[in-house]
């Protein structure tokens, strides 16, 4: 029981060590998130307009004022007469998040340009899963120019595969209103940027360059761990791959990419497809803990309640996506990612405490992955400020968490190599004497055969065996034959030479082989053996001393023979001297 309990601790030792190198990285992941989410706070005093000749990166939440629908949509006019009757205070975040399930609202900017010439300016609108999305810019003419989109309609008019929604537009001298209606059952989030064209090239750049990074490390390792899946059988492989496509597709999904690449004609498709995409990435990446981990065998319960917790979530968003339950979607879609974002860091604890095999980089991964899925789900929620931390925190998170889990795959992979040597070694070599065994003698022999023939050397083989081994055994028990056995394998040992073959050849017989060895020499080696043995005792339990003796076989290998007649003239030899009295070598006769 203590080494059971000593070993435990050693275990577990040794998992928490996977972790340590890991805990830096996390204090500078948490630093930079906390900062990240510091910089959302901005000074006090924010001018009531937005300066069209020089707009500030930041988004323009502080900027606007803030009308929530009630009742029957409200038109232009009828909005732009309510921020006209009643003062609104500024929203104080850059960004507005109002959660999920939020009515339509309007926003409302004053857009100044104090030139005296037009001002072209582009406006980011985010995010691209927004449902219906009407931009209105009033002139201080009285004109306006107005356009509609949203992922709800066939094609996304002004989509943009890496900023949103882009409406390009000549800002006229003096001051312009700017009034964008926003409706979508999904989270309701108001991100506005007025951004100059040195400004845009610059951010568009920044995204695609950074999306292309994390898209093609992503796929990298997807198809790494499907080569090893179809080439190794691992189907940890294939679950794990599975959750990066799907976070993958997921990506492209909620940032727009898909509905601008790949099915611009199909705004029903792109109305579930984040979510779905959601669910899929999440089960995926707790089928791929279940089977990494093991835990159907170590933990049954456990790995039981996962599979069907899985098959009954992708099996009720089925539903819903037939029957066009958009809102509950929504909802299941949020909360199932939400629990996996923090799930896997209690699995990987609990696998850490029974201590399993890379369950520390799969702690590490889990609480990185937690860390950023979290951020980035609370952040749409509205439950944290939105900016570029907490909103791509998902991404960062994910790319540490793959780099730890390929960290504990190759770990994982190294023990299992380790395993099979050892499982190798074990089928090599006799547990009783550590000798090596039949099997291993042979391999050995027949390599060191073909190199006495190539080079024409001699090569001698002994064969001895324990004479009146059987009456050891009656008489003082099978314990004591097994220490005899013991004791003769090691005399062997000390005797023989490293590059001789040395092996327990089955019961109380041993093989030696002896290269650049003639049959004179072989016998004289054989000789000295037996008076080693001879001289030995062994104790026996009752006090009695047990005297060793035993008969030697000895041949050489003569042209054109195999390793097998080798042995077999050897063996004869034997024989020989076990019906002549024993204790004594014999020599082949060279046929």
């Amino acid at each position: 029981m203590t080494r059971s309990k000593t070993g435990t601790r050693t275990a577990r030792t040794r998992s928490w060590a996977q972790v340590r190198p890991v805990l830096a990285f996390f204090r500078h992941f948490l630093l930079a998130l906390l900062l990240g989410l510091g910089a959302t706070v901005q000074a006090a005093d924010v001018p009531d307009t937005v300066d069209a000749l020089a707009p500030s990166p930041q988004p323009l939440g502080q900027h606007m004022r803030l009308l929530v629908e009630t009742g029957a949509p409200q038109s232009l006019a009828a909005a732009r007469q309510a921020f006209a009757s009643e003062q609104r205070p500024p929203v104080t975040s850059p960004v507005l998040e109002l959660g999920i399930g939020h009515g339509p609202v309007w926003g409302h900017w004053v857009i100044n340009n104090p030139t005296n010439q037009p001002l072209p300016r582009q406006l980011a609108v985010n995010p691209s899963w927004t449902d219906a999305l009407d931009v209105h810019v009033i002139h201080p003419a009285g004109d306006t120019v107005h356009w509609h989109t949203g992922d709800a309609l066939a094609g996304a008019p002004y989509l943009d595969d890496a900023l949103g929604y882009l409406f390009e537009h000549s800002f006229p001298p003096g001051r312009s209103e700017l009034l964008i209606r926003f409706a979508t059952p999904d989270p309701m989030i108001v991100n506005v940027q007025l951004l100059t064209p040195a400004a845009l090239a610059q951010q568009a750049k920044f995204e695609h360059t950074s999306y292309g990074v994390l898209y093609g490390f992503l796929a990298a390792l997807s198809i790494l761990n499907l080569i090893m899946y179809f080439g190794l059988g691992r189907r940890n492989s294939l679950y794990y791959a599975l959750y990066l496509l799907s976070f993958v597709a997921m990506n492209l999904s909620y940032t727009g990419r898909g509905m601008a690449w790949l099915w611009p004609e199909a705004p029903y498709f792109q109305r579930y497809v984040i979510l779905v995409l959601m669910v899929l990435s999440a089960t995926a990446g707790l089928k791929f803990a279940r089977e990494f981990l093991e835990l159907d065998q170590s933990i049954p319960a456990l790995g039981r309640s996962i599979k069907w917790a899985c098959r009954g979530v992708i099996t009720w968003m089925l539903v819903m996506v037939v029957f066009n339950w958009h809102a509950t979607a929504v909802c299941t879609a949020f909360l199932v990612s939400g629990v996996f974002s923090v799930a896997l860091v209690p699995i990987g604890a609990l696998a850490q405490r029974r201590g399993q095999a890379a369950a520390g980089y799969f702690l590490a991964s889990g609480i990185a992955s937690a860390i950023g899925l979290s951020a980035t789900t609370f952040s749409v929620w509205g439950l944290l400020p939105f900016n570029a931390w907490t909103y791509r925190g998902v991404e960062m998170g994910t790319m540490a968490e793959a780099l730890l889990l390929q960290l504990a795959l190759v770990h994982f992979i190294r023990a299992q190599m380790l395993k099979r040597l050892d499982a190798e070694r074990d089928a090599r070599v006799d547990a009783l004497t550590l000798l090596t065994n039949r099997r291993g003698f042979l391999e050995q022999a027949e390599v060191a055969r073909s190199v006495a023939v190539r080079h024409q050397r001699p090569l001698a083989a002994v064969i001895l065996d324990i004479d009146l081994f059987k009456n050891i055994n009656d008489r003082h028990g099978h314990a004591m034959g097994d220490e005899v056995l013991v004791k003769v394998g090691q005399i062997l040992t000390q005797l023989t030479r490293s590059s001789d073959c040395v092996a327990r050849w089955g019961g109380e017989e041993f093989i030696m082989l002896l290269p650049d060895t003639d049959l004179a020499t072989a016998a004289d080696f054989a000789e000295r053996i037996r008076c080693a043995l001879q001289e030995m005792t062994v104790l026996a339990k009752d006090g009695a001393r047990i005297q060793i003796t035993a008969s030697f076989g000895v041949a050489q290998l003569q042209p054109g023979q195999d390793l097998e007649k080798l042995i077999i003239a050897a063996d004869d030899a034997l024989y020989s001297v076990k019906q002549s009295g024993r204790n004594r070598v014999a020599q082949a006769t060279p046929a």
